[in-house]
This record gives C-alpha cells, structure tokens and sequence, in this order.
C-alpha cells in the first residue's frame, strides 16, 4: 500500500474498508485496494483513495481537549464508460460508515457521516475513470 495511514482515524478508515465484506465483493477477484492519498500509478482494478481534505481541529473545554474532528475524502475509482461500479462502490463505503461504530484506537468515535457526495469522471490516455464517494467528516474524543 502506498503512504501507510499514519493516524489513529485514518488506520480506522482504511481497516474498515479493508475488510469490508460488500465492498471488497466489488473487486476484481473480490478484492478492492484501499490506498491511503495516492493509488499506484500502475493500478487498473477497481480501487480506493481516502485522503485528509482538513487536519484535525481540536477543540477544548478549558484546558482539556474536547474532541477533534476532521474530514476526509474517500472515493472509489472503476474505469468503463458508466459509473455504475464506482457508484456501488461509493454506496458500499457509505453504508461501512455512516453513523456506524469503527475502531479508532485511543480515542471514542462520536460522529461519522458523510457530508457531500462526489462523482466525477477523468480520462487518462484514452481511459475513462469514474471516481465516485465523498466527504466525510469525522469526530472523535479522548477515552
């Protein structure tokens, strides 16, 4: 994998997207590469980029730290004329998500929903990739 998540959080996104039954079914050979920024220049699979589109804000109740929230985007690329894998792929990691409880070590999940859906479409020599996903703002506290 390219760019090893280094955060608690980002570990949290890319375990479970990683193993994440719906999603990976949606791969070549039922496997989705999940990347953390970057996806291998050489990829041509169904794949996943999440990335930090804000760092983490912290936020204080006096001196203490309240909780810290960030926004990622993550988004899944299929090549083809129509978007409809990436779309599925998209809904999958929407549903691994949203308001659902993931493990983000040291720290309490309060929130995690995605906040703005993404679908675009690039040509790169000649191929078309449709990238579909979104924002997805993250909240956690101090355990």
């Amino acid at each position: 994998m390219a760019n090893t998540p280094n955060s608690s959080i980002e570990k949290a996104i890319f375990d479970t997207l990683t193993n994440n039954a719906t999603l990976q079914a949606l791969g070549t050979s039922g496997v989705v590469t999940v990347y953390h920024r970057v996806a291998e220049s050489t990829e041509q699979n169904p794949y996943v980029v999440f990335q930090s589109m804000t760092p983490g804000l912290d936020s204080y109740t006096m001196s203490t730290r309240a909780y810290i929230e960030a926004v990622y985007k993550i988004e899944a690329y299929a090549r083809g004329n129509s978007n409809k894998k990436a779309q599925d792929m998209a809904d999958a990691i929407d549903a691994a998500l949203t308001d659902q409880t993931i493990a983000v070590t040291g720290w309490g999940l309060m929130y995690l929903r995605r906040e703005q859906i993404i679908e675009l479409t690039d040509q790169t020599a000649g191929v078309l990739w449709n990238r579909c996903g979104g924002l997805f703002r993250v909240t956690v506290r101090p355990t």
